[in-house]
């Protein structure tokens, strides 16, 4: 579409009409941010690998995965409420089918008892099992639930230290340093040579010490020890 100059007035102009060097400066630009997806991609892969050989250490150590699975998804979630609920819905749904265990689930249609000092801790152990920093602590510094907050999040970081010595994923942990490699040559190990004893020494040394503090002496003492000496 042309006006009456015979200028182009398409919103949508052909690429024809754009520069050259406009171009090839989109292409580059594009070129880079599909490079940095692709490294994205390559190491969203290695983190997916490394998870995977990490489960069946967690397997290894005794924990039933599909178990585990279904725990962190409550422990992970982002409203406990809607948890709640969620059991409670499920208890109901076995109820109907007079399943012995439906009732079990009453327990999610009360209201939470828990204590308020009891939950604050559980939120800090929550954060700090999660690897939120202590500075996360949700409650003003002083208050009692910045306290008990802090005590919840200190006790996960102790757990997670004592998990640590009895987890077999410390045994073939990726994240160490890789052990120096052993002597393969037939070169024997260097050593530290002996220090020279007493008899063992060079007699001649001394004189060596001898002459090098002469060198080092003030020229100027030694001229006018030498003029003293003609004088006399």
């Amino acid at each position: 579409m042309t006006d009456a100059a015979g200028e182009n007035t398409s919103p949508n102009p052909p690429t024809s009409n754009v520069p050259d060097s406009l171009i090839v400066f989109h292409h580059s630009e594009l070129s880079k941010l599909e490079a940095e997806e692709q490294a994205a991609k390559d190491v969203v892969k290695k983190i997916a690998a490394r998870k995977k050989k990490y489960r069946t250490t967690i397997k290894a150590d005794g924990v039933k995965l599909k178990n585990f699975d279904r725990a962190r998804e409550i422990l992970l979630a982002d409203d406990d409420d809607e948890v709640r609920n969620d059991l409670a819905e499920q208890g109901a749904i076995l109820r109907a089918f007079n399943h012995p265990m439906g009732h079990q689930f009453d327990l999610f249609e009360q209201p939470d008892r828990a204590a308020l000092e009891d939950r604050w801790r559980f939120d800090g152990f929550r954060a700090g099992s999660n690897n939120v920093g202590a500075e996360e602590n949700p409650h003003r510094q002083g208050d009692d639930g910045h306290k008990h907050w802090l005590q919840g999040w200190h006790d996960a970081q102790k757990c997670i230290v004592a998990g640590m010595e009895m987890s077999k994923s410390t045994q073939d942990d990726d994240t160490k340093p890789e052990p120096e490699p052993a002597n393969d040559t037939d070169e024997e190990p260097e050593t530290e040579e002996p220090a020279e004893s007493a008899e063992d020494s060079d007699p001649l040394d001394d004189g060596d010490d001898w002459r090098n503090e002469r060198d080092e002496a003030d020229p100027v003492e030694d001229e006018e020890s030498a003029l003293k000496g003609i004088e006399a």
